[in-house]
């Protein structure tokens, strides 16, 4: 990527996105060049925001709140088979 490719990628400023690189926040360009790589950008800021392979994504609250309550209307048979959503659809565009 081209700096201004990489700055608007890692939603920097120009002047900021070389701010990073200098201070080594973010990886240099690729040796010999004036462009960077998109992975090494993204595995840098993975890291940044402790975000690895080995670290799940935390749930939030809400989230969790989400997947709990369709789980209670599941069990209580509050929740429309696939085939009873695709019938109203299709009730709903005649």
């Amino acid at each position: 990527m081209t700096p201004p490719e990489a700055a608007a990628y890692c939603g920097l400023t120009p002047s900021g996105f070389r701010s990073w690189v200098m201070r080594g926040t973010l990886p240099p360009a690729l040796p010999g060049t004036r462009r960077w790589d998109r992975k090494a950008i993204d595995a840098t800021l993975d890291r940044l925001s402790n975000l690895t392979p080995d670290t799940p994504v935390q749930e939030n609250d809400f989230d969790r709140w989400k997947r709990e309550k369709k789980l209670r209307d599941v069990r209580r048979g509050r929740v429309p088979t696939k085939e009873q959503r695709g019938s109203r659809t299709r009730s709903a565009r005649s």
